[in-house]
């Protein structure tokens, strides 16, 4: 049979475990909510990084479109040129 001595130590450490397991707990908590914010924030932050991104993808679409438009304008006209006797090869 447990003394009453006996008994209080041991109420006494569990007691100090229960507490010190509910202190770790909040601060895991605590942890964990602060980890959520930093997840929306990043989760945020890389769909506007992916939003402008294809922003930019594109912007460059259309300007390779008009280069194109524009190269092609520029080989017509050349080739115009070459037709009509201008090859800059004569003396």
């Amino acid at each position: 049979m447990m003394s009453n001595e006996e008994w209080d130590r041991k109420v006494e450490f569990l007691l100090n475990n229960q507490a010190k397991f509910d202190a770790d707990m909040a601060r895991l908590e605590a942890a964990q909510a602060e980890s959520a914010k930093r997840l929306d924030r990043l989760e945020q932050w890389l769909s506007s990084q992916t939003t402008a991104m294809f922003e930019g993808f594109n912007v460059l679409r259309e300007t390779q479109k008009v280069t194109e438009q524009m190269l092609q304008q520029l080989l017509t006209r050349f080739d115009r040129h070459l037709t009509e006797g201008h090859s800059g090869l004569e003396n």
